[in-house]
């Protein structure tokens, strides 16, 4: 493969040879694309001998992560799992080899889900996608039989990025595509109902191993395996939305008292009710225009991905430096307890945490050791869990060099 980056899982590797400007433009979130490419273009993240390798790995799975499907059906978890103990040593439905491998020689589809965190590969591509796209991706692994149709026509409610490794398998792209669908109940609808509204086959389009197919979310679609056995796995990306933004106002508005007052009673009448919706409504224009709620939600923004990986054994002696990031914000009494103060906002501080917030906030930097030092009382994992806080917050962060 030629990469276009130092990355080989970077946004633009995953892409190539389409370039993302090409992409963006044309097709992300507006129409579905297939991308050929190389056999080994994706080498390192998926094959016959490696999925075996994880299905054998038994304790990791259970009937949620590992899903057996056939001619359109799910199979229900009793039929091929077992009661046993899971790694926390609760009792789950855990797939029984013998069982699993029954429905296989039927020419049953594999469904592997969360998969994106247990290679090296898979993993790369999610966070490829994630910091080329500023999204949450989640992928999941699909070995399929030739002539077996696992799933019926239907649309996601997320993009998808299908990553093409083993074999070949047909795609149907139909003419509808659903609006903007979301995880809701709203857009759980039946498979008679998607056949009738999927609309005419538009591209047919057979995937072989390097190929990208992306399709926009609520995009109709079917597939079906044409050789032996393949493998592709599906990461579903999840943008950010305006349902996130009443999320992160929720946080915010907390701190205004007007926010916390009880609503008119019925009896004062419809009058009443329209006057304190005005107010409020009023009140949430201020605080969403607000500098404050600016800089966290696009702090939001950029820390909109999935924790994967990232654990490094730290070297003996290693004391984490972190780096105050605001300069106007102060912890000082609000109501009966304390409160931060940012640009005329407050968010309440837990009781007993004010003195450490405002230790941190006078420190240009700091390390974790002066940290406990300061509070001896605390333990570490009190303080671990503060700091993760106040990160998310905006407050503080890691230094670079450290």
């Amino acid at each position: 493969m030629t990469k276009t980056n130092a990355n080989p899982y970077s946004l633009e590797a995953i892409l190539a040879p389409m370039p993302v400007e090409e992409f963006l433009r044309d097709y992300y979130g507006k129409k579905f694309v297939h991308i050929p490419g190389d056999p080994d273009k994706f080498p390192d993240v998926m094959d016959f001998d490696s999925f075996a390798r994880l299905l054998n790995m038994t304790s990791i799975w259970s009937s949620k992560s590992l899903e057996v499907v056939i001619d359109r059906a799910r199979v229900d978890p009793r039929a091929y799992c077992n009661p046993a103990p899971n790694r926390d040593g609760q009792e789950i439905l855990q797939p029984d080899p013998d069982k699993v491998m029954d429905y296989l020689r039927q020419g049953a589809s594999l469904v592997a889900n969360d998969i994106d965190a247990l290679t090296a590969g898979a993993s790369g591509i999610a966070k490829g996608l994630e910091q080329g796209l500023n999204i949450k991706a989640q992928g999941n692994l699909y070995y399929s039989w030739k002539q077996r149709q696992a799933f019926a026509s239907h649309f996601d409610t997320h993009d998808v990025f299908a990553v093409h490794l083993v074999g070949e398998k047909n795609w149907r792209i139909y003419e509808n595509r659903v609006p903007s669908p979301i995880r809701h109940n709203a857009f759980f609808v039946s498979e008679e109902f998607q056949d009738k509204n999927r609309g005419p086959v538009v591209a047919e389009i057979t995937l072989r191993p390097g190929d990208l197919l992306y399709l926009p979310r609520g995009q109709y679609h079917d597939a079906l395996a044409s050789s032996e056995g393949t493998i592709h796995i599906a990461f579903g990306a999840t943008g950010v939305i305006g349902l996130d933004f009443l999320g992160a106002m929720s946080d915010m508005v907390v701190g205004s008292e007007k926010f916390r007052l009880n609503f008119p009673r019925p009896e004062e009448g419809p009058a009443a009710l329209k006057k304190h919706i005005e107010m409020l409504s009023a009140e949430f224009a201020k605080i969403a225009k607000s500098p404050d709620f600016l800089a966290r939600f696009a702090q939001f923004q950029k820390d909109f991905h999935y924790k994967r990986g990232g654990i490094q054994i730290p070297a003996i002696g290693e004391d984490p430096l972190y780096e105050r990031l605001v300069h106007n914000a102060k912890v000082a009494r609000f109501q009966n307890g304390f409160g931060l103060f940012r640009d005329n906002n407050v968010t309440p501080i837990p009781p007993g945490r004010e003195k450490t917030v405002a230790w941190m906030l006078s420190h240009r930097t700091f390390t974790f050791g002066e940290l406990a030092n300061a509070f001896p009382s605390e333990t570490p994992h009190s303080l671990n869990e503060l700091l993760i806080q106040v990160r998310r917050m905006g407050l503080v962060e890691l230094a670079k060099e450290a």
